[in-house]
């Protein structure tokens, strides 16, 4: 009964830390952005579209569910008065995720606080980020770095499902052993 015992405490103690009570949410991956410095030759008062990257995290999809992203940018020599905003597309929406109006600016995005393009993203399982400017004459700004975190929760394995194979596995070993006994 010791041997059973022994054998079945390892498989409890992975179906209580599987449970959901027990998840908690983590990094699933960060994209890091480079420096870049971005001119908006814009003779007009037209919207220009810088592409700063595409964001393809559909292989995250596997085992996990995104809860958020957070968007982290560290930006200097742009003036005030001029109007950039960072972007995101996926398929043919763009979606505004914030405007610029600080040298380092992060913010997070959930289903919560900003639900038309989050289930877009997380649908099409990609996308990418634009910085834009749309103020009459030639503009310029420079993107010292940045991060793009997606976080998330792996999808447990149901603690019952768990219980159920430690308890098979157990019946297993003791036929084995009293068999060969």
């Amino acid at each position: 009964m010791k041997r059973i015992l022994g054998t079945l405490l390892p498989f409890i103690f992975l179906a209580l830390v599987s449970c959901p009570a027990f998840a908690t949410t983590s990094i699933l991956k960060e994209f890091p952005i480079a420096e870049q410095i971005f001119t908006d030759p814009n003779p007009a008062n037209q919207t220009y579209y810088h592409k700063i990257g595409t964001y393809d995290f559909s292989k995250i999809f596997t085992g996990n569910i995104i809860d958020s992203f957070t968007l982290t940018l560290d930006i200097s020599e742009f003036n005030t008065n001029e109007q950039w905003s960072a972007l995101i597309e996926s398929g043919d929406q763009k979606y505004t995720l914030y405007n610029i109006t600080e040298n380092k600016m992060e913010q997070k995005f959930t289903s919560l606080t900003s639900p038309l393009w989050f289930s877009d993203v997380v649908k099409s399982g990609s996308f990418m980020l634009y910085l834009s400017e749309s103020t009459k004459g030639i503009d310029s700004i420079k993107l010292n770095s940045g991060t793009l975190t997606m976080q998330g929760n792996p999808v447990p394995l149901p603690g019952a499902a768990l219980l159920l194979g430690s308890g098979l596995l157990g019946l297993v070993s003791l036929r084995r052993r009293q068999t060969i006994q």
